[in-house]
């Protein structure tokens, strides 16, 4: 098995193309983390984070300084 030698954080701001109605809340864009995991042995795994501060008290500036 592969050791992990690098994981990249980026923001990824997203605009909607119509506005996000929602529980009394209206969003027109968000902002997610895409995430990069990197092997020892050259293979990529990419994923993304959609934190949410109602649900679970995430903010995207907070996981990017993870």
């Amino acid at each position: 098995m592969s050791k992990i030698v690098d994981v990249i954080l980026k923001e990824k701001k997203y605009e909607y193309i119509k506005p996000f109605h929602i529980a009394h809340n209206i969003s027109k864009s968000v902002v997610n983390i895409e995430v990069s995991v990197i092997l020892e042995s050259g293979a990529k795994g990419f994923g993304e984070a959609s934190p949410s501060f109602r649900v679970n008290g995430e903010r995207s500036e907070t996981l990017i300084h993870l």
